[in-house]
């Protein structure tokens, strides 16, 4: 059961590497050769801000809780308690990939055409005017 699981573990590592590889590169296409596609200038560099934290903030949060485990004491009624400790652990495991598809989601609106506008109604014109 623990070969299946680490298996599981490293096909999904890829496939998430793999896909920040191509919202990485999809992004600074976009940004180099089409600036025009950019619907809305806030939801792009939104989208950029969430990926470059869905990379950099899970391993920062594991140095957290490497420092966390070396250096406090936990008591009775101490701070942090296991109960922190867990939670700042389940924060780091899901703060990445929730964060990847905050980014994919936002680089979508970002770059969708928007709503066509309608032209106003123009009654045709008379074949002598």
């Amino acid at each position: 059961m623990a070969q299946e699981i680490l298996y599981l573990q490293q096909i999904l590592g890829a496939a998430s590497g793999l896909g920040q590889a191509a919202l990485m590169t999809g992004l600074f296409i976009v940004l180099i050769f089409r600036p025009e596609r950019i619907r809305s200038r806030t939801l792009f560099y939104l989208a950029c801000w969430s990926f470059a934290l869905s990379i950099l903030l899970p391993p920062m949060i594991n140095l957290l809780l490497g420092a966390m485990g070396a250096g406090f004491v936990v008591g009775p009624r101490g701070l942090p308690g296991p109960g922190a400790s867990s939670l700042v652990s389940m924060i780091g495991i899901g703060s990445g990939p929730g964060l990847y598809g905050l980014s994919v989601l936002l680089a979508l609106l970002a770059l969708v055409p928007g709503p066509r506008q309608q032209t106003p109604f123009q009654p045709p014109k008379h074949p002598l005017e």
